[in-house]
């Protein structure tokens, strides 16, 4: 391995072995924690000190990190091992991690019911849930897990309702009555639901005020809104604090603080000194709006006042819908009026003047489906081109539905507004909201084709952009926590047809499952690649892929699937126009990764409250590869917590790009993400890719979550949405 890693790059040198060395010293650092009582594991190669309870009876220990719903964030630390060149690195890095609280179980149950969800999402939350009861003696059984409720008509069935069969009571008995028998134990909440610990052929009914939530089990589902607030509230440190944490909490709970006796008996030793890397801090491309002269943003960000787009698209015959109990008063329209006409959107009010509205149910039920569509759909049969919708509050469910109806259902262009931030916008005020609206231009300009801003003539030099470039972006996200078996991963990709590199076309679609390949790279290419033609009368001669979310041992997949694929569709076409094959830079870029940097010293930071490095830092040596071409590169300023830089890996350069040109190139790019007025993290067409996974997702959100009986699978034939959206 230290020869491998001191080798150059252009040396033959090849270690098979190297992932499975990395693996064993992972195994070997992670022995540590995983052997100490005191220390749960999160996930793989992350282990937290979980707050132990010693009133199982109430949530007092965990009031600072309740993260509501019956849920506790703990901070965690990820250790791994990591090769660079000419060394071998440890990763160490802080997060916080959703667990259970070592709570009583009906207490645990008190507190889901109060997010509002139903028995079914109940039962998914509990299952596989371990839990101690005290009355079994027996050593060894005393621990079981949750299987699931009993089920009727009317509800969930309870100690007392529930019966059963046994040799001892042939004729049938309750559990209750059972558990006043068998342990003269007296029920203190007989309605409280049962819960199978047994199997459904031998079920074991257990009443669960008896049982206690196992401490250190974490959560494997997905958080609701509010607890993703709450979450992202607690894992926000600076980098200060959390430089701090990790080199004192952190290195204790991965047991490399003091000595460790497994390290040493492999001869392994860890400076606990985190490591100093040289950087460079890009500058900013200028940026150019309508009749105006070219500037550069401070720190990554900018705004709107006193500038239009630079291409603006009228807005024609549009409304507004408001969902639920949400409204929107006079003054929130002569706003909004107001700043699409400063935006040179156009002054056309909207039609009706009092708008549409839909009554809604609850997230998830068939009312409030047919209260969406309805709605949409008569905006659209009275000629509404554009929608501006305003949801009561934020919710996800409802997004989703409304997505999955104005896109594929209805087809009509839309924004979502949320009623709770306007009125935190305007309050007493009456003429607030200034900044919200024009914030909202930008996605109404480029959903009705609009430029909003572009780069400058130093940003769009040919030593940063070659002509004749085509930039695509492509992505794929696979099911998480689904009730039907088999559910597809979705496919995401756009291509720039511009020569500003602004105007982005799209597609989505559904595939198998887990597999993280594009099956169909091949057509979806060469779909970009006609639209390009129809627009140029060619094909672009430069075309610079962005593929995200794709690990180190995919790279070689990637080549020989996907690349390979586009290189076959390139053959095929570009002899039509005479032209030979394009030129292709093939970038691997995500935020995946556990990689952070901290400024050594006052100089080095952005300035802001956070005090993170600045924007424009790349980073191309000291923690990068040993063989590949990657480098980190942090165009935006951090809003809060510690800045994530993205890592960017080349594995394919048919031009000789130098290293300086593909990272200002990559940190250019981010300027010129359309939906908002700052640089953004990851680079602009990677960013829009992950965009159209997520739309895909929404379309089948409901359809994958449905109550379905167990053991149902996914078919492509009986869903509701598989590729693209409504043609108009």
């Amino acid at each position: 391995m230290a020869r491998y890693l001191q080798s150059v790059p252009e040396d033959s040198t090849h270690l098979e072995s190297r992932l499975s060395t990395i693996q064993a010293l992972n195994i070997i650092v992670n022995a540590t924690p995983n052997e100490n009582a005191a220390i749960y594991q999160a996930s793989r190669n992350v282990f937290a000190d979980y707050p132990r309870n010693s009133n199982p009876m109430e949530m007092t220990v965990y009031q600072n990190v309740d993260l509501t719903g019956g849920l506790i964030g703990v901070r965690a630390y990820y250790s791994s091992a990591k090769t660079s060149t000419a060394r071998i690195l440890l990763n160490v890095h802080g997060q916080c991690s959703p667990f259970y609280p070592e709570l009583n179980l009906r207490k645990l149950m008190e507190l889901f019911d109060r997010s509002g969800r139903d028995e079914f999402a109940k039962e998914r939350f509990l299952r596989r849930l371990r839990v101690q009861f005290d009355h079994i003696k027996k050593d060894g059984q005393n621990i079981k897990t949750v299987g699931g409720f009993y089920h009727r008509e009317d509800g969930l069935g309870s100690s007392e309702s529930v019966r059963f069969k046994s040799s001892q009571y042939p004729s049938g008995i309750s559990v209750a009555d059972y558990f006043k028998k068998k342990y003269d134990i007296k029920l203190q909440f007989p309605k409280a639901p049962v819960i199978n610990f047994g199997s459904d052929d031998k079920p074991v009914w257990i009443p669960v005020e008896l049982g206690i939530v196992m401490p250190g089990q974490p959560f494997r589902g997905k958080l609701n809104d509010e607890q993703t607030t709450k979450m992202l509230q607690m894992a926000a440190r600076g980098p200060a604090e959390n430089a701090r944490r990790l080199v004192n909490a952190g290195l204790k709970v991965i047991g490399v603080k003091t000595t460790n006796p497994i390290l040493s008996a492999f001869g392994i030793s860890i400076n606990t000194k985190m490591i100093v890397v040289p950087a460079r801090v890009l500058p900013p491309p200028p940026l150019l709006y309508n009749n105006q002269a070219s500037f550069k943003p401070e720190k990554a960000s900018w705004n709107l006042a006193g500038r239009k787009f630079y291409r603006s698209e009228p807005l024609q015959k549009w409304s507004y819908l408001r969902c639920g109990r949400s409204t929107f008063p006079d003054n929130y329209l002569r706003v909004l009026r107001q700043q699409i006409s400063a935006c040179g959107l156009g002054d056309e009010g909207p039609e009706p003047l009092q708008g549409y509205h839909a009554m809604l149910g609850k997230e998830d039920d068939d009312k409030t489906d047919e209260a969406l569509r309805k709605a949409l759909q008569r905006a659209k049969d009275n000629g509404v081109k554009f929608l501006f919708v305003i949801l009561e509050r934020k919710s996800k469910a409802i997004h989703a539905r409304l997505k999955f109806f104005a896109d594929i259902v209805v087809g009509i262009q839309h924004t979502t507004l949320v009623h709770a931030k306007l009125a935190a916008q305007f309050g007493d005020r009456g003429n607030a909201g200034v900044d919200y609206f024009a914030n909202i231009m930008q996605k109404v300009n480029m959903k009705m084709g609009g430029i909003n801003h572009i780069l400058g003539p130093e940003g769009m030099s040919q030593q940063i952009l070659p002509e004749k470039t085509m930039f695509v972006g492509i992505d794929v996200s696979h099911p998480t926590y689904t009730t039907m078996a088999n559910a597809p991963s979705i496919v995401g990709i756009v291509a720039s047809l511009d020569d500003y590199f602004t105007k982005w076309y799209g597609s989505t679609r559904i595939q198998e499952g887990r597999v993280e390949m594009v099956a169909e790279i091949g057509e979806l290419m060469g779909e970009r690649l006609n639209l390009y033609c129809q627009r140029f009368d060619k094909y672009p001669e430069n075309i610079i892929i962005y593929r995200d979310g794709v690990s180190e041992g995919q790279f070689e997949m990637v080549l020989k699937q996907e690349v390979s694929a586009i290189d076959a569709k390139c053959a095929q076409m570009y002899p039509r126009k005479n032209q030979g094959p394009p030129n292709l830079l093939v970038i691997i870029c995500g935020k995946r990764h556990r990689t952070r940097f901290y400024p050594t010293n006052a100089e080095h930071a952005d300035q802001t409250r956070n005090q993170n490095t600045k924007s424009g830092t790349v980073v191309d040596r000291g923690v990068t590869s040993e063989k590949f071409w990657d480098f980190f590169v942090q165009p935006h300023t951090a809003i809060q917590g510690t800045a994530k830089p993205c890592h960017c890996t080349v594995i394919r350069a048919d031009r000789d790009f130098a290293p300086d040109v593909v990272q200002r190139l990559n940190h250019n790019l981010s300027y010129l993400y359309g939906r908002a007025t700052k640089a953004v993290s990851l680079c602009t067409p990677a960013y829009y890719a992950d965009i159209m996974c997520e739309r895909g997702n929404k379309y089948l959100s409901k359809h994958l979550n449905k109550r379905w009986p167990k053991g149902t699978e996914f078919k492509a034939n009986e869903s509701p949405w598989q590729a693209d959206v409504h043609p108009e």
